[in-house]
């Protein structure tokens, strides 16, 4: 991706990436690792994947997860998951999705044949117009 320019706000690109960071790591099993990439797709398209081997959520709830206070079904949570971090309050998942969209992208999730990758698919190239 050598030369590509990624216009966006620091913070709220930063913001993004904590809260799909922090889910991944609450959600992956112990002992693994979290993969983070950028892939670049069609033409001036990003995607930055972050990538845990948890099985992730169910089929159904992958839309609905970005939804402001979803969590996933109790039974198959505890109230406090690794190394006692507990879960959030179902914001951060919204908080992400809102911010990608304002910068003209989108976040979505998806299960692959490794684990559960969340995705922020973002435009790079020229400067935005803020007209």
């Amino acid at each position: 991706m050598g030369g590509h320019v990624l216009w966006a706000d620091p913070h709220h690109l930063g913001r993004i990436i904590v809260n799909l960071l922090t889910n991944a790591i609450r959600h992956a099993p112990r002992g693994t690792e979290i993969v983070v990439s950028a892939t670049e797709i069609e033409r001036n398209r990003l995607v930055l994947g972050i990538l845990d081997h948890g099985a992730g959520v169910a089929v159904e709830d992958l839309d609905r997860m970005f939804d402001v206070g979803w969590r996933e079904d109790a039974a198959r949570t505890s109230p406090a998951d690794h190394d006692g971090v507990a879960s959030g309050a179902g914001l951060g998942l919204s908080i992400a999705r809102g911010l990608a969209r304002a910068h003209g992208g989108e976040v979505f999730a998806e299960h692959t044949d490794d684990g559960f990758r969340m995705n922020v698919l973002l435009p790079f190239g020229g400067a935005p117009d803020h007209t």
